[in-house]
């Protein structure tokens, strides 16, 4: 019995259908980096304005608290330059020219010195962003700038969606499982929450949730995505957690051995 002489009809609708996808990916592509393209730009002219716009006004004399007027000054100076150090971090990412130098450190103090560096900010947004650490060292072999780098893109990420509370935590976890311990570090915010549809993609490059936090800057979407890929370089695990409210970050890194 000889086989069936393959349908004409279902290979057109076959080659169709293959054509249609590669449009509609091509389509999602381009509009992903026309996104990109118009966040960075916005995301960069925003805090420049300000800059300009306080410095001009202490040049002029008409700033009642210079202070005050420095203190916006430098915070938007300094997310200016997370802003382009993200962006010079996944030019090199792309280029495998990242490296690493790898030390030994207290996860716990690197956590402490992320939590202060964001103490300004949070109180200007009426945030309270706080730390809560278990007792003792926990040692890691990781590249200190570099996670420090990492938990303040989880910090600020979180503090774009909470509504008065950011929380980081660090301990020991332990898997029963295999009997492995890890240093832990998580971050904890009590916005919105990630989306059903969201949690898979939160660490995709240029992804854009479906919830946009309000009269907040949206970002670009490489923070996150640049901290998944740092923790694994450093051997260690970042993932988003499905909570009933607010966003959860967990990240793990092999304990050292004391």
């Amino acid at each position: 019995m000889t086989a069936p002489a393959p349908d004409a009809t279902d290979e057109g609708a076959d080659l169709a259908r293959s054509v249609n996808t590669m449009v509609d990916s091509l389509e999602r592509s381009q509009g992903l980096e026309r996104q990109f393209l118009l966040s960075v730009s916005h995301d960069l002219r925003t805090p420049m304005t300000s800059i300009q716009g306080y410095a001009e006004a202490l040049t002029d004399g008409a700033i009642a608290d210079p202070q005050k007027a420095g203190q916006v000054i430098l915070s938007e100076s300094k997310r200016l330059d997370r802003l382009v150090r993200d962006l010079l971090d996944l030019a090199r990412l792309d280029a495998n020219k990242f490296s690493l130098t790898i030390g030994r450190y207290d996860l716990g103090q690197i956590a402490e010195d992320a939590v202060a560096g964001f103490q300004r900010d949070a109180s200007a947004e009426d945030l309270s962003v706080t730390l809560r650490a278990g007792g003792g060292p926990l040692p890691v072999n990781v590249d200190a700038d570099r996670l420090g780098q990492v938990l303040a893109n989880l910090i600020e990420n979180a503090m774009r969606y909470a509504s008065s509370t950011v929380r980081v935590e660090v301990g020991v976890a332990s898997d029963p499982a295999t009997g492995t311990r890890a240093a832990r570090a998580t971050v904890i915010d009590d916005g919105p929450g990630i989306a059903a549809e969201d949690l898979p993609h939160v660490f995709d490059r240029l992804y854009q949730s479906k919830y946009q936090p309000q009269n907040k800057e949206a970002g670009t979407g490489v923070g996150l995505a640049i901290a998944h890929e740092l923790v694994t370089a450093m051997g260690g695990s970042l993932r988003a957690v499905a909570v009933d409210s607010g966003a959860v970050f967990v990240l793990d890194l092999p304990l050292v051995d004391t």
